[in-house]
């Protein structure tokens, strides 16, 4: 590949920032109205009542270009039982996107059907063209989503029409610069793919993990150990190696408000909303330190307890009295016990604490309540194996996401170098 700078454009052409060396001596790319190229037409409904998993006509509903499918849809996963003659069946090379969205820039999402007779569901635009419809899907989806996010309509439903997409203008290179291009994303796609394939077998062996070096509810032994471990673990009240947190902030010192998030467990409040802790009012609020446990008290009739996490990033914080401190003795691995309240080994105490303490249908487990469930102990040293086991696979696991995000970012990047944006010119 090669930059490029061309000084004397044609009318109605363009170039790309970025060009395949091979194509550099070869005509601009030819502006074209998407109306000229492209016929369109609608989907029909296929409701979510309609996927059955014994259908024998593959279908395509529009969230699943949000939830599922990329620029290539090579196989599709749903099935219904509708008949055919109400469904509007694809060809291959439709060119798929939203005609309804929760945002303007989501509803800016192609895809390329490359399987003919889909039947494809209503909310759903089809173009259909002579033209490399995988190749427009990846142009629609980069340079071109600013601009279709622009013609979209409407707040807390935007709606996309095919009136509006036929006024969109792309600029087409030859067929086999296309292909090319095409080519060069497809196999980025396959990488990104397959690393997320790895993803998911990494965190499918974490849950395994959890289920199987934790006892199971009225056990007292994993079923599997790590090392030559062979001591029973010990049925203790919580209360015996844990104790409440309670000391209020004093406000002379600026320590960071946490806040309780189920993704990213204790954060502060400076980093996650955006804002300062001057002028706060934090006089009642709990003073932490590192590896301190937060668990928030109030709970709904279908679930057993609020979420539990350990104060990991920051060595020390504020927290609202809202929620329910206690820090385990210095004889504990407090990482190995975040790793066990996850387990839910303990699901069982605290489900009959909640159903002695049902008020109004909603449920409070005090702390006094919380230390006083009975947990299986083993020895440190074994606290020691399991949590240093989870941590190294959770470490696997971020950097596998890292590695995904950075090759998305870097898909994202070639993409807005290989289509031009029409409308600089």
């Amino acid at each position: 590949m090669s930059n490029n700078q061309v000084l004397d454009f044609k009318e109605n052409s363009v170039l790309p920032k970025l060009r395949f060396t091979e194509f550099e001596q070869e005509a601009q790319w030819e502006i074209k109205n998407l109306a000229n190229i492209a016929t369109f037409l609608k989907g029909k409904g296929i409701s979510k009542a309609d996927i059955d998993e014994t259908g024998v006509i593959p279908c395509i509903r529009y969230g699943e270009l949000y939830t599922t499918y990329n620029e290539i849809i090579d196989k599709v996963l749903s099935k219904t039982n509708i008949p055919t003659n109400n469904l509007i069946l694809s060809k291959k090379n439709d060119v798929i996107i939203p005609s309804s969205g929760e945002t303007h820039e989501d509803i800016a999402k192609a895809s390329c059907v490359m399987l003919d007779d889909i039947a494809l569901g209503g909310d759903l635009n089809i173009i259909r063209s002579h033209e490399n419809g995988v190749f427009i899907s990846y142009y629609l989806n980069s340079s071109l989503k600013s601009e279709i996010s622009k013609i979209a309509q409407g707040n807390a439903v935007v709606h996309l029409y095919a009136n509006q997409l036929k006024k969109l203008e792309i600029a087409l290179p030859s067929p086999s610069e296309q292909g090319k291009i095409v080519n060069c994303l497809s196999s980025l796609d396959k990488v990104i793919e397959s690393a997320s394939i790895k993803l998911k077998l990494y965190i499918d062996h974490r849950t395994g993990m959890l289920q199987q070096l934790f006892p199971k509810d009225k056990e007292n032994l994993p079923k599997l150990r790590l090392g030559k471990f062979s001591q029973e673990w010990e049925n203790i009240e919580l209360s015996q190696i844990a104790k409440p947190v309670k000391k209020k902030n004093s406000n002379e010192d600026k320590l960071k408000v946490l806040s309780l998030s189920n993704e990213h467990g204790l954060v502060s409040q400076a980093d996650y909303f955006l804002k300062r802790v001057a002028g706060d009012n934090t006089d009642r609020y709990i003073v932490l330190q590192k590896n301190d446990f937060v668990y928030n008290d109030r709970i709904t009739k279908n679930s057993t307890y609020g979420t539990i996490k350990r104060l990991s990033l920051y060595e020390s914080g504020i927290v609202s009295p809202i929620y329910k401190c206690f820090r385990f003795e210095k004889n504990q691995d407090p990482v190995f016990w975040e790793y066990f309240f996850e387990s839910k080994t303990h699901e069982s105490e605290i489900k009959q604490i909640v159903n002695e303490g049902a008020r109004a249908g909603r449920y409070n487990i005090s702390i006094d309540k919380f230390l006083s469930i009975n947990v299986m102990q083993p020895s440190l040293l074994e606290q020691e194996k399991i949590a240093s086991c989870l941590t190294s696979l959770d470490h696997l696991i971020s950097h596998q996401k890292n590695y995904i995000d950075k090759l998305k970012r870097h898909k994202k990047g070639l993409m807005q170098q290989l289509f031009p944006v029409v409308e600089e010119i």
